[in-house]
């Protein structure tokens, strides 16, 4: 068991006896010397090998149940391989009859990998929802923290530290493929993300998936937020009151996430959008159509959400809007303003009003 990282703690000398326990039942060995019972040496070997597997469990299982693992199917079945990835084949039968080499330190850190990978597993199918697409467990875990711990059994301070490593790691990860985003919208600083309680709803059994959706949603509640602050700075002084439906920025986010879109068309994309709400508000705020087109004027002067591509700034070619106009014939008119009367005077819809700004960038005025 010392093998094993096993130390002189209050836990794992309990361990210790259950393992024996488990090894010699009851009063076997007295009744085994009176020859009143039996074993062949194999099969008592064969109880040793899976007392001492339990045992090595127990060792892992505050660790696992720290960091989220609960009782379900999954977490068992990840659970089952990390113990086969620490005991392999016939091993631990041949170290306890002196035939195997594995060094002590080696057999630990076997241990400690086999953690590594089986919390990864855990983890991993929210944070491909999160667009994470390999998290760096060994920054995790670099130092000798954990080593130190399994020698020292897992009290409360070790898993404490432990999980706080684990939530700065994963919550950089986050902000790393959400930033460009957020910055791109004016947001300076990710970490409003991690507000909420979703971090620590990770360690108590929660369902790591639907705790990735609340982070999203977070992130499309923050870039909504970074826009009404952008165009309310914009605005200062004008009696306008912004206003935009909350989560909006949904969809495209998720999108970013599975790889169906970049970073860039997601952005390009909540941005003709936002801009289309904001003259929706500006139609319906009393203001003049002149009003309304100089206010909308001054946000695209703002350089907010500028058009920027491989190509640069230009208007596309052969670009149609869904009334049948293409961008010269926008020129002189404010695009955004095409939800409430596009160029026959009838209103257009959102998509379509946001298309034209999205494509024909030069004409519209978003070239910064």
């Amino acid at each position: 068991l010392a093998y094993f990282g096993f130390g002189n703690s209050t836990t794992d000398r309990d361990i210790v006896d259950q393992v024996v326990r488990r090894m010699l039942k009851g009063d076997e060995l007295r009744l085994m010397m009176q020859g009143q019972i039996h074993y062949t040496a194999n099969k008592l070997l064969d109880r040793t090998v899976e007392a001492l597997q339990w045992g090595v469990s127990q060792k892992v299982l505050p660790l696992l149940v720290s960091l989220g693992f609960s009782n379900s199917t999954s977490d068992q079945q990840t659970a089952k391989e990390i113990y086969s990835r620490i005991f392999k084949g016939d091993e631990l039968r041949k170290l306890i009859r002196g035939e195997a080499v594995t060094t002590a330190d080696e057999m630990v850190q076997r241990t400690l990998d086999a953690v590594q990978w089986g919390i990864n597993q855990h983890f991993t199918p929210m944070l491909r929802e999160l667009g994470i697409k390999k998290f760096n467990m060994n920054r995790v875990f670099r130092g000798d923290e954990l080593k130190k711990a399994f020698y020292t059994g897992f009290d409360e301070d070790s898993l404490k530290k432990i999980q706080t490593k684990f939530f700065n790691e994963l919550q950089r990860e986050v902000e790393g493929v959400f930033h460009p985003i957020l910055n791109k919208m004016g947001m300076r600083n990710a970490r409003d993300l991690f507000q909420g309680d979703e971090l620590s709803r990770l360690v108590t059994g929660h369902d790591p998936m639907l705790i990735a959706d609340d982070i999203i949603t977070r992130v499309a509640d923050a870039t909504q937020a970074a826009i009404v602050a952008t165009l309310k700075t914009t605005l200062k002084g004008t009696y306008l009151d912004v206003k935009l439906d909350k989560g909006f920025a949904g969809d495209e986010l998720r999108q970013f996430l599975k790889g169906e879109k970049t970073m860039e068309q997601v952005a390009e994309e909540i941005c003709t959008r936002a801009l289309v709400s904001e003259a929706q508000a500006l139609a319906g705020s009393g203001a003049s159509q002149r009003d309304s087109e100089v206010l909308m004027q001054r946000v695209l002067d703002s350089g907010f959400c500028p058009r920027a591509t491989s190509k640069g700034c230009i208007d596309d070619e052969g670009f149609v809007d869904e009334q049948g106009y293409n961008c010269a014939s926008w020129r002189g008119r404010s695009c955004a303003f095409g939800v409430t009367h596009g160029i026959n005077g009838s209103p257009m819809s959102e998509a379509g009003a946001a298309a034209v700004l999205g494509h024909c960038a030069a004409t519209c005025g978003r070239c910064h």
